[in-house]
């Protein structure tokens, strides 16, 4: 029975590691103007996520990233 709770801590931090780093990689890719569905995906992963904060800072970066002048600028580093 306790390697059943080993598992289950040892998951939880795996997945709470994985979803540190895309939230990382997607602060650079905003950064850099690169890889724009995946800062979409990312925004919407942060409002479900990390509540409240992250569901207000998700709902404006959708925002943002839904801006036509926004995406002009994502397609003219392609």
């Amino acid at each position: 029975m306790g390697w059943l709770f080993i598992f289950i801590a040892v998951g939880a931090i795996l997945i709470g590691w994985t979803y540190a780093i895309l939230i990382l990689l997607s602060g650079r890719f905003l950064a850099q103007r690169k890889h724009h569905l995946f800062c979409l995906i990312m925004a919407g992963v942060s409002c479900a996520v990390n509540v409240p904060i992250g569901t207000v800072l998700g709902v404006f970066t959708l925002i943002v990233l839904l801006r036509p002048s926004v995406k002009e600028l994502f397609q003219a580093n392609y």
